[in-house]
């Protein structure tokens, strides 16, 4: 790992208010799965046994992308406003990943299947973890809840010189739209997302330094 006496931390700016687009995006984004959500609710009460267990499960993953739906507009929300403070420290990218992963297991749909390609002694770096799992997560779910199943997505990470690359596989590429979480993200690391149309493997992927230049 990489030894330094203070962790540099960037100001990125100051709050602002939120703007009308991104609360569009919040009623847009929640009606789904809060939808489902009180559906499922209704029919639980007349319900036989067997039925009562998978509505359950659909209740849960229901819940999951709601709650994430508005941890995405508040890290959005901040992004936008330039109110986020960034703090650089000794981070291990394979272990940002991998949590990540294991934080949206229990909120996708039914038939995705999410494996991490990690190396096997870690990816040393310096970045900052929170903003880093927050992206993931963002991005993992809109892959994961919005692609048809059954689908497997394959995150891989790999050490590329010296920078740290990540890609999404999952059959068709994201939108720019979708990405904009990531996208601002990797932009305060000094890196670039990778939306490349011409492997059609490749969901999105991103290119960080493994130290700031």
């Amino acid at each position: 790992m990489f030894a330094h006496k203070a962790p540099p931390v960037i100001q990125v700016g100051s709050a602002g208010a939120v703007d009308e687009d991104t609360l569009d995006e919040l009623v847009h984004d929640l009606r789904g799965p809060l939808s489902v959500i009180v559906a499922f609710a209704e029919s639980l009460d007349g319900a036989q046994r067997e039925e009562r267990a998978r509505f359950t499960e659909r209740l849960v993953v229901n819940a999951h992308r709601a709650l994430a739906v508005l941890e995405e507009f508040a890290a959005l929300s901040d992004l936008r406003a330039d109110s986020l403070d960034m703090s650089l420290r000794p981070t291990d990218l394979a272990e940002v990943i991998e949590r990540a992963a294991a934080d949206v297991r229990p909120g996708l749909q039914r038939g995705v299947e999410l494996i991490c390609l990690v190396p096997p002694h870690g990816l040393p770096m310096l970045a900052d973890p929170d903003m880093l799992g927050m992206a993931m997560r963002a991005v993992l779910r809109k892959l994961g809840g919005g692609l048809q199943s059954p689908l497997t997505l394959r995150v891989q990470v790999v050490a590329d010189d010296d920078l740290a690359r990540v890609e999404l596989r999952a059959g068709e590429a994201l939108p720019t739209g979708e990405v904009e979480i990531l996208r601002r993200v990797v932009a305060l690391h000094g890196g670039r997302v990778l939306l490349d149309n011409d492997d059609p493997g490749l969901a999105v992927g991103f290119c960080i330094p493994r130290q700031p230049r």
